[in-house]
């Protein structure tokens, strides 16, 4: 199941928080197009800030499959100081027409994603995603980055984010990038 996109998970971490109000969204949350799914995660980030004080910094995102590319997007345009960002195996060419367009716009302009970010891919090639999974990485405007294979066993996979998160909470200082001289460097300078 895509974390961030299947739809029990959504409706179980609604309730896990209490966001009696939003449980309502929980049934299309999963069905939502990616343009519209960051929506729903910030309105969880706001809640986790405005309810248990729990900054952006602190927080680890993780997102697999769909879900990857919904929290991908979240980042990218709500340009959160999250604390990690752990995506594994994002999808782009088999995402739907619309969805493909959003992907691309945000893997052009990758360089808006400051977050510390682990980037799993399925280390073959011939994979749909592989090159895309690649170029997003190559692109990321983070100090702190990494990308390999996906580990098949999943404490191998648990340990690799563990490791990963540690690093990127104990250097903050080198995540921090300005985004202020966007129009003089990176992509945004490049477009126009």
């Amino acid at each position: 199941a895509d974390t961030l996109g299947h739809k029990t998970g959504a409706s179980a971490l609604l309730h896990q928080l209490d966001m009696r109000d939003a449980i309502g969204l929980a049934p299309n949350f999963g069905d939502a197009p990616l343009a519209d799914a960051a929506h729903g995660l910030e309105a969880v980030f706001n809640h986790l800030r405005d309810h248990y004080g729990i900054a952006a910094e602190n927080v680890v995102l993780i997102g697999q499959g769909l879900g990857a590319s919904r929290a991908t997007v979240f980042t990218h345009d709500h340009a959160p100081t999250l604390g990690a960002l752990v995506l594994d195996k994002p999808r782009f060419a088999s995402l739907g027409f619309q969805d493909r367009k959003v992907m691309h716009r945000v893997l052009r302009d990758a360089t808006a994603i400051i977050a510390p970010t682990l980037v799993l891919n399925s280390g073959n090639v011939f994979d749909c995603d592989f090159a895309a999974q690649q170029r997003l990485f190559d692109r990321l405007g983070s100090g702190v980055k990494d990308i390999s294979p996906r580990p098949e066993h999943s404490r191998d996979l648990a340990q690799q984010i563990s490791q990963f998160t540690a690093l990127s909470l104990a250097a903050p200082a080198k995540t921090a990038v300005a985004l202020r001289q966007a129009d003089q460097a990176g992509y945004t300078a490049d477009e126009y």
